[in-house]
């Protein structure tokens, strides 16, 4: 796996913060307090292998279920 591709289904995001407080260098909650991904500041992202395991990790985690990989 070179690189992954993950979206953040925001209209799904309850705003609880697990994801930044899991992963605060990968997540962060945008003024609505929605997660959005730190690095783009959107729903989505492209990870290089070992950023797509913490990210993999903290998707299993969340609560609402709103992060997955899709590419």
């Amino acid at each position: 796996m070179e690189s992954s591709t993950f979206q953040i289904h925001q209209d799904q995001c309850t705003g609880c913060g697990k994801c930044v407080e899991l992963a605060p260098n990968h997540f962060i909650l945008n003024n609505k307090d929605v997660a959005c991904f730190k690095k783009t500041k959107s729903d989505t992202a492209n990870f290089g292998t070992e950023e797509a395991s913490t990210i993999f990790e903290v998707a299993e985690e969340c609560p609402s279920s709103c992060i997955e990989e899709i590419g």
